[in-house]
């Protein structure tokens, strides 16, 4: 089953052209039993980071997500040494930023922060822009911390999609910085879940995260509407397995078509959209591949060996509409 991001969205007409400089390697970026205390007393003070531990990948996207002062801003701090840990290490390519000099490491990475970043008030060009510049100095690795927020939802996503344009083309290495779910899920190759007190809950694929949340926490967070949030991240040719062969007759005909390529929530949106309640899946050359329905969606979705009833039209229709998490769906951290 197709678990990552969405495939990439063409270039928005609307914005400049921007044409990336050549690809580079990304760097690896590590945590080694990273602790940060603040105050006189440094080890017996709360923690701020208690313990974090994980690797990221070359040209991968971390999306750090959790609550406000759960240490994913000074998980960012420590990389480029605008913090320093109270134990552990941090490793950028192997090598321990406590011996590199900060300012030779801080040129070899790219930073955009809300304060200094993206603003309302500029256009969607500009603030690509933005974007843009840091990631065309080819740094193997960039820092964003929540570069997007203080835009409005419209012009967040297509900055999202010509973030994702640009770093797929590049493959520098990003670790993110937000507090809403749907963007770590459409953005990250790994989400990284913080709770409170420093720690990591979990770190996975979106795909995984969605499907098993590794305890009572990382489902709240992750809002009541989880599961259905994985259509984001499955392909509409994922429902094949669970779908019907094209019988040849005429009824497939007033059925829409989705290609299997594109989001499997594209598909549940046509099937809502239609009388027939189905769609006919296709191939890049219109090929008729098989017919989904919404019991294809509810099996697609239920954990393995779970009965599969008919799903709710009604509430199926509503997540596929509203696309995003509602703040009263979402369990309190």
């Amino acid at each position: 089953m197709t678990t990552g991001p969405p495939r990439p969205t063409a270039p928005d007409p609307d914005l400049p052209r921007l044409t990336p400089p050549a690809r580079v390697r990304g760097a690896i970026v590590e945590f080694r039993h990273v602790t940060v205390r603040y105050g006189d007393d440094r080890h017996g003070s709360a923690a701020a980071l208690d313990d974090l531990t994980l690797a990221v990948s070359p040209s991968e996207i971390c999306v750090l997500v959790g609550p406000s002062g759960c240490g994913k801003t000074t998980t960012l701090r420590l990389v480029n040494r605008l913090l320093e840990p109270t134990s552990g290490q941090v490793l950028i390519d192997g090598q321990d930023v406590a011996g590199l000099d900060p300012v030779l490491l801080r040129r070899r990475i790219g930073y955009v922060i809300q304060q200094i970043g993206l603003f309302p008030h500029q256009t969607i060009a500009e603030n690509v822009g933005t974007v843009a510049r840091a990631l065309a100095a080819e740094p193997p690795l960039l820092l964003m911390d929540e570069p997007f927020a203080a835009v409005d939802p419209i012009v967040r996503e297509r900055l999202q999609d010509e973030f994702l344009r640009l770093q797929r083309a590049l493959g520098t290495t990003v670790l993110f910085v937000t507090h809403d779910v749907d963007e770590a899920i459409k953005l990250a190759t790994r989400v990284a879940v913080m709770r409170q007190g420093g720690r990591l809950a979990q770190f996975s694929p979106p795909g995984e995260l969605l499907a098993c949340p590794a305890d009572a926490y990382v489902a709240r967070f992750l809002g009541a509407d989880r599961t259905l949030k994985r259509l984001t991240v499955m392909a509409a040719g994922d429902l094949i397995r669970w779908s019907t062969p094209v019988d040849g007759t005429t009824a497939a005909d007033a059925m829409p078509t989705v290609e299997a390529s594109a989001p499997a929530r594209d598909a549940l949106t046509a099937m809502l959209a239609s009388p027939a309640r189905a769609v006919v899946l296709i191939d890049a050359a219109g090929r008729r591949l098989a017919v989904a329905t919404l019991n294809t969606v509810a099996a697609a979705l239920a954990p393995p060996g779970a009965p599969t009833p008919p799903p709710s039209t009604a509430a199926l229709t509503g997540a596929a509409l509203l696309g995003r998490s509602r703040d009263g769906e979402r369990g309190e951290p």
